[in-house]
């Protein structure tokens, strides 16, 4: 979804949960959103990913296709 801003927004929906699902067959599933992310970099300054602390697939897939980590912890 283009922002009139200047940015793209990709939501999360219902439809991220079957991706989950299908990327757990799926052979070097850890390296899909990597080759996604490779594909349109150069069309961005920057790729923002957010997503919710797990283990999951999803996050494991994450990791590979990142340049860099910022990990929030509250100061208690």
């Amino acid at each position: 979804m283009y922002h009139h801003e200047g940015f793209d927004f990709v939501p999360g929906n219902q439809t991220l949960s079957a991706v989950e699902a299908g990327l757990v067959n799926m052979m070097s599933r850890e390296t899909v959103l990597r080759w996604y992310i490779d594909s349109i970099r150069r069309d961005y300054n920057y790729v923002l990913l957010d997503y919710r602390p797990s283990l999951g697939i999803l996050a494991i897939n994450a990791l590979p296709a990142l340049d860099y980590v910022l990990v929030p912890v509250q100061a208690d």
